[in-house]
């Protein structure tokens, strides 16, 4: 509350936890009046990039902070906004419940609003489906739902239901450190295993960079490209850049700029379009 009400530097509200290298800055139930003591103040969105940006200021090179991980509340308020505002990219967790379903939807839609007013950086890292029940046949239909909507974003490791991971804010313990070898904390090693490998795949390929869109149905635009025959001559076998590509609140994709565009197309189609842009095509729909 404090950093944000820009009374404290971040650095003085970090402390250190048991697990070595890992520290927090908490908060506390101050925060849930920061949007009505913020009010219209300018730049209010952007209080927490800016706490974060001075973090790593005059320090020693060991004290600095390779990531910055941002725990939201449940809700889509002046707090979220920041933390999306601040963000490279976002980690969903969604449970497998009906209207988990719903909340997607409406984040996905918040993503685009703050990617083109606040932050146009900002991409979704991956979703993690939490509180799996292999047993329900709604955890395994919303699982199929997400997938297909989602496609790769979504994580390959799933959290099940597992009672010691609810046993263990109980004792202020990370499931990790309470109970390594329950069912539950296999699960976060494992997502943290994807996650690591995820990043090392984004900064091995700078060139083959993210496609940033939100459509449903859509192909891999690097799956479509390999399966263009070579045109005029050219060859497209090796790696290729997609800047800024993303639908606007009309439903029409923007690929790379002005001399890129692609009016209202089927997403079925938009990877093949895509594609023909990348080698050359003049696409007109």
């Amino acid at each position: 509350y404090d950093v944000l009400i820009g009374e404290a530097p971040l650095r003085d509200a970090v402390v250190a936890t048991a697990v070595p290298r890992l520290h927090i800055a908490a908060s506390t139930m101050d925060l849930s009046g920061l949007e009505l003591e913020l009010g219209t103040t300018p730049g209010r969105a952007f209080r927490l990039r800016d706490a974060i940006a001075g973090l790593n200021n005059n320090v020693s090179p060991d004290s600095d902070y390779t990531y910055v991980l941002i725990d939201c509340p449940p809700s889509l308020n002046l707090l979220t906004v920041n933390a999306m505002a601040a963000s490279d990219a976002i980690l969903v967790p969604l449970q497998c419940e009906f209207f988990a379903l719903e909340g997607l939807s409406q984040l996905l839609q918040t993503v685009e609003q703050v990617r083109s007013t606040l932050n146009p950086t900002l991409s979704i890292h991956g979703i993690v489906l939490t509180m799996f029940d292999s047993r329900n046949n709604l955890s395994n239909q919303v699982v199929a739902d997400v997938r297909q909507f989602m496609g790769n974003k979504v994580y390959d490791t799933m959290i099940p239901r597992n009672v010691r991971i609810s046993e263990a804010p109980s004792y202020g313990k990370p499931v990790l450190v309470y109970d390594l070898k329950c069912a539950g904390s296999d699960a976060y090693l494992k997502l943290a295993t994807e996650v690591i490998q995820r990043e090392r795949e984004l900064r091995a390929h700078p060139v083959r960079a993210c496609v940033h869109i939100a459509v449903e149905g859509f192909k891999a635009v690097a799956d479509e490209f390999d399966r263009l025959p070579q045109q005029n001559g050219r060859s497209h076998s090796g790696h290729f850049v997609v800047v800024n590509m993303q639908l606007d609140p009309k439903g029409t994709a923007h690929i790379g700029g002005d001399d890129a565009h692609i009016g209202h197309v089927q997403p079925q189609r938009l990877g093949q379009l895509v594609a023909g842009v990348l080698v050359g095509h003049q696409i007109r729909v």
